[in-house]
């Protein structure tokens, strides 16, 4: 299990990006519905299930790359830097927590590492799941016309499942 697990491709970026209409694909409740982030600066492509973990529990032929595993988040909804600290709508809050805690302790991003690891080795989803099921109903709606038009990109040697072919 050495073997590294690469990310998303430039083309592959550029290609949820275009799915996603150049905007967050976060959605958030606001006055009893959900609404869509509106962000369209600083998007992040995050992987619906972790590379890491993907690369650990599920099956070598598993799409880590694949098409219905990425979705476009603004930085505040990905990794969380935020101005108020409300961390309830973010995917990766201890992203943020190392950040803000650099300042004071120089390994707080290794220290970050190190628990999603052990969290990782236990079969426990280092990442804020309860957004999951919203992603791929997301890409699941998106996808189906969109890939008639636009065919996914591989990702050269690693295909889409991120490994070497």
């Amino acid at each position: 299990m050495s073997e590294e697990v690469v990310g998303f491709s430039e083309r592959q970026r550029s290609w949820f990006l275009l799915r996603d209409g150049g905007r967050c694909a976060f959605y958030i409740p606001f006055l009893g519905f959900w609404r869509r982030c509106r962000n369209t600066r600083d998007l992040q492509i995050h992987h619906v299930v972790a590379r890491g973990y993907a690369k650990r529990h599920y099956p070598t032929d598993f799409p880590v790359n694949g098409a219905n595993q990425g979705v476009s988040l603004c930085k505040s909804h990905h990794c969380g830097y935020l101005a108020d600290g409300d961390y309830r709508f973010v995917v990766h809050p201890d992203v943020e927590e190392a950040r803000l805690d650099f300042a004071t302790n120089k390994n707080s991003y290794k220290e970050m590492r190190d628990k999603r690891r052990i969290l990782n080795e236990s079969g426990i989803p280092y990442w804020e799941t309860r957004w999951d099921f919203m992603f791929q109903r997301y890409i699941q709606k998106h996808n189906i016309q969109f890939l008639r038009d636009h065919p996914y990109p591989d990702n050269g040697t690693r295909g889409v499942t991120g490994r070497l072919s």
